[in-house]
């Protein structure tokens, strides 16, 4: 067996003890690793100088290169002043790969993943050429701030699916996982004469087939209106949900002569709430994400009883999904006795996604890795060609062991490590290139978080821009069917309708309240299955969610008030225009509503009943959840009848200082001509968070 060794270009075989040899190949590590002893005598007549740090390490077995890369670290053993061994531990080129770290601060344009990889080695690695660089997929626009390399290797294989690696001439390959069948492509442990020390490992301790990813912040896909009267003095307006970009935001001025005008939105953080000199630019205004509001400079702020108007999308806040693999709960809950279901949380507070389905698609991708219980372990061989990613399938009918997900069926299984070494036989001189394989049927040992996996996607998002940049795209094979059923109850309220998202789901539930009026609550739920298919085989997960969207809500019941003589207080909340709640007493009336449920009340709006052009009146409005406590008025109400709304319709406000309760008290603080009697035909609350 030809051993050949060499440091710096030199052949350094002679002093080299072979059998100290190691090469680890690891799938998922950065790159190859190697070290080797050599022993240097300095009374020798001829000796070899000490190896230096940096030099490169090359081995060739029987004429194949097995390793080529810099040393790392050389490590001095003094058996006496003369004689020493110097330990060599050296990596394959990926090291030097980043020894230049990448700065494109002008964002690199939306592009396939193989262009920007040679744009990149052309300018920032020029040691290394290319090797077999495939396309990829698209990837979004992204800048980048003294990056490494390898760091972008991973982003970028990450989103493509793909793998890479550099080999011994400095070339860097970028293609589709690895494929490569091992040199043994079918293992029978009861009859394969080939491999020796088998043992093989079933291991359950991490399973998971329920996983709950929780805690994100999701694009709303609906828009959010936000109005309020300027003051003249604040420029700062506060928004009561996080916007999501400036490209989903739009600002509108309406002066007191009933001209609008458009304000462009621009970005900037650096603008603090507290700062009061901030100038700006004409027709500008400037979106602070992180304050969650708009502020106008001081050069062109909203004039004194202007109304600002801020359409935006908002950002959905601690959003929940659950994925779970119906096959596995099964298998387990026959095995355990329980009900099969081993449940995982995920929480990841600081993501930001544009589309559910990406939480999605790293849900099901864990779930492929973790429903089922890990086949691993490991042989020796004296067969060359073994490298970590390759492939092969384990049987064995002795030891029972088979795909559980397939009965009778042999076990895929990829090459995670590969460890060569130089074996002396039983005679003592002859020597072979041994190889200790392990394995495990899931093609990944490490699993990504949540945060890594998504990285790339919100990085990406320039909030400058159009949500739909950004885009997720996988070479797995998914079927998705989805089914919509409708559960429809009765409950002692107006008929009220959960808007329904089916990726989606509330931490808390509605806590309806029964009232003396018999009407429908429809809830509409969405669940939806997917199947996909990946390098472990076939994993089905199925998601269900639900949420409450900002909507316009009745209450459900009427929970007191100052009395009724001409019209129930009940009309007011019976989703009928046509009758009213009416309290012919002389006085300023009052009544508490009911809600069901504690959320933030931001607009009101009442159907007034063919009141005159003369008539108004003011109301003030309460929001709490305890009806016998009010913290202060919300808003005061002027519900002016003046502006052209004579007869029946509704009249609606934004409520200045937005309040979270469950109840909501309106009291009249203001009336003329007598016209408080007759106080309202419906009466509806928008709510929100």
């Amino acid at each position: 067996m030809s051993v050949l060794v060499y440091i710096g270009g030199v052949d350094r075989s002679a002093w080299f003890d072979k059998r100290t040899i190691t090469i680890e190949d690891n799938f998922g590590a950065r790159g190859k690793t190697a070290r080797a002893t050599i022993t240097v005598d300095t009374t020798a007549g001829v000796h070899p100088s000490r190896p230096l740090a940096g030099q490169v390490f090359r081995i060739v077995i029987d004429g194949t290169e097995e390793f080529e890369g810099p040393t790392v670290t050389v490590a001095d053993l003094l058996f006496n002043p003369d004689v020493y061994e110097a330990v060599v531990s050296a990596i394959d080129y990926i090291l030097w790969l980043d020894r230049k770290l990448v700065l494109e601060k002008v964002a690199r344009p939306s592009e396939l993943a193989g262009d920007r990889i040679k744009f990149f080695l052309a300018k920032f690695c020029t040691d290394f050429t290319e090797g077999v660089i495939n396309d990829g997929d698209t990837v979004p626009s992204q800048s980048y701030d003294y990056v490494e390399m390898s760091a972008i290797m991973d982003e970028l294989a990450e989103a493509s699916d793909y793998t890479w690696w550099v080999d011994s001439d400095k070339q860097l390959h970028f293609v589709p996982e690895v494929t490569e069948v091992a040199p043994i492509a079918a293992i029978n442990l009861d009859t394969e004469v080939n491999i020796g020390d088998a043992e093989v490992v079933e291991d359950w301790s991490d399973l998971h087939n329920v996983l709950i990813l929780k805690g994100f912040k999701l694009y709303s896909e609906e828009y959010y209106s936000h109005t309020k009267k300027a003051d003249g003095v604040q420029t700062f307006l506060s928004l009561p949900y996080e916007p999501w970009s400036v490209a989903s935001t739009q600002v509108r001025v309406t002066n007191a002569e009933g001209v609008t005008t458009s304000r462009t939105v621009v970005e900037d953080e650096s603008v603090t709430e507290g700062e009061t000199d901030f100038v700006g630019e004409v027709g500008k205004v400037y979106l602070c994400l992180s304050n969650w509001g708009v502020r106008f400079g001081q050069i062109d702020p909203p004039g004194e009883d202007d109304i600002v108007y801020v359409d935006y999308a908002y950002t959905l806040q601690d959003q929940v999904v659950i994925e779970e693999d119906s096959a596995s709960i099964t298998e387990m809950a026959t095995r355990t006795g329980t009900d099969g279901r081993f449940e995982k949380m995920i929480s990841s507070p600081n993501l930001r996604v544009a589309s559910v389905s990406d939480v999605q698609y790293y849900a099901q991708m864990v779930l492929a890795r973790g429903a089922w219980p890990v086949v691993r372990g490991s042989f020796y061989t004296y067969l060359s060609g073994w490298k970590s990613g390759q492939t092969f399938t384990v049987i064995s009918a002795d030891r029972d062991i088979d795909d559980v997900q397939n009965p009778g069926s042999p076990v895929r299984v990829w090459v995670q490590g590969v460890t060569k070494s130089i074996a002396v036989l039983a005679d003592g001189e002859s020597v072979r290139l041994r190889t200790v394989v392990e394995f495990s049927n899931k093609p990944f040992t490490a699993q990504m978080s949540m945060e890594e996996f998504l990285k790339a996607l919100i990085d990406r998002q320039d909030r400058s821009q159009p949500v739909g940049d950004v885009v997720l795209t996988s070479t797995s094979t998914s079927t998705t069917s989805t089914s919509t059923t409708t559960s429809t109850g009765t409950s002692t309220s107006t008929t009220t309708t959960l808007a329904s998202r089916a990726i989606l789901l509330e931490p808390a539930t509605p806590d309806y309240t029964t009232s003396t009026s018999t009407t429908t609550v429809t809830l509409t739920s969405t669940s939806t299955t997917t199947t996909s298919t990946s390098m472990t085989g076939t994993s089905t997960s199925t998601s269900t969610t639900t949420t409450l969207a900002p909507a316009w809500t009745n209450p459900v019941a009427v929970h007191s008030k100052c009395g009724e003589s001409g019209g129930p207080a009940s009309a007011l909340i019976d989703g009928d225009t046509g009758t009213y709640w009416s309290h012919n007493v002389d006085e300023f009336h009052w009544i508490i509503l009911d809600m069901g449920v504690s959320r933030t009340v931001e607009k009101i709006r009442l159907y007034v009943y063919n009141l005159g052009a003369s008539q108004w009146y003011s109301v003030d409005v309460w929001v709490s959840d305890d009806p016998t406590s009010w913290p202060g008025p919300a808003a005061e109400w002027a519900v002016d009848l003046t502006d052209g709304v004579y007869g029946a319709a509704w009249v609606e406000d934004t409520l200045y200082n937005a309040q979270k309760g469950r109840y909501i008290r309106l009291r009249q603080i203001a009336t003329l001509a007598g016209s408080g009697y007759i106080l309202g035909a419906e009466f509806e609350a928008y709510l929100t968070g």
